[in-house]
């Protein structure tokens, strides 16, 4: 037992020490937060900007929305594009938006946007948005319905599961425990995806252990003092150590690192 702790110790010291394994276990969380949070905190910042757009509107249904917590302004202009597109920034605008008319055969409406720089996403969906409601709203008067009426027509529906239980009597028992079909759906992946790099990543570690030592002619010299099932388990439970301390820092750092961007 004590050769068993000693094959044990060694496989853990000598990998923990490795700066592989100190750079992997510090940069993974820090890259794993970075690939969720990045893309968000960009979305923010970028949506954050103002915008000021004048709007050449061919099909004669846009009307500037008033909301004035929305950081993006509409100016309906009658000049030709032309004039627009080459003066919009000595009158003050950040870019012209074109909207062509309407097609008869209801076909996709494509709208043009022309400036310097590129819109952000959050702009773009809210141009979008806004331009959609009122074709949709157009559309609507000229089928002869009413928009409210056809606005109380579209109802939201959720599922509450609940599991049931029956005693040995085969009577029905109220557990009144509540399921989610996502929730355990994204615990098999996880779990899937976890179990799958534990094999593939800590498995390589052991063959590469065992690899090194008889390239080394070393497992003659150890296999001469203990039994190759001890060495063999001793570097099992080796590895699955330092698998268990990679994993608890990286659940560690994960959720310090998750809370500290979810606070920004």
């Amino acid at each position: 037992m004590d050769k068993l702790w000693l094959i044990v110790q060694r496989e853990y010291l000598t990998r923990v020490k490795k700066k592989s394994f100190i750079l992997i276990t510090l940069l993974s969380p820090i890259i794993f937060v970075a690939l969720f949070t990045i893309p968000v905190l960009v979305a923010l910042f970028a949506g954050k900007e103002s915008k000021s757009l004048l709007v050449k509107d061919d099909s004669g249904i846009f009307l500037p929305p008033v909301d004035s917590s929305a950081r993006t302004s509409f100016t309906l202009s009658q000049e030709p594009l032309d004039v627009l597109k080459s003066s919009y920034k000595n009158m003050g605008f950040d870019g012209v938006l074109y909207i062509p008319a309407l097609p008869t055969n209801g076909e996709k409406i494509s709208l043009s946007y022309f400036s310097e720089g590129q819109l952000s996403l959050s702009v773009v969906g809210y141009v979008t948005d806004k331009v959609a409601e009122q074709v949709e709203a157009k559309k609507i008067k000229d089928a002869g319905y009413n928009e409210e009426v056809m606005k109380n027509f579209k109802t939201s529906i959720s599922i509450e599961q609940e599991e049931l239980a029956f005693n040995e009597e085969g009577q029905l028992v109220e557990t009144g425990k509540k399921s989610s079909a996502e929730l355990a759906t994204a615990i098999g992946f996880i779990s899937g995806f976890v179990i799958y790099i534990v094999l593939i990543f800590y498995g390589a570690m052991i063959m590469r252990s065992v690899m090194e030592e008889k390239t080394n002619r070393i497992v003659e010299v150890i296999i001469s003092s203990v039994k190759p099932f001890q060495l063999m388990m001793g570097k099992i439970l080796g590895v699955s150590a330092v698998g268990l301390t990679q994993m608890l820092i990286w659940m560690v750092m994960t959720f310090v690192l998750s809370s500290v961007a979810t606070a920004f």
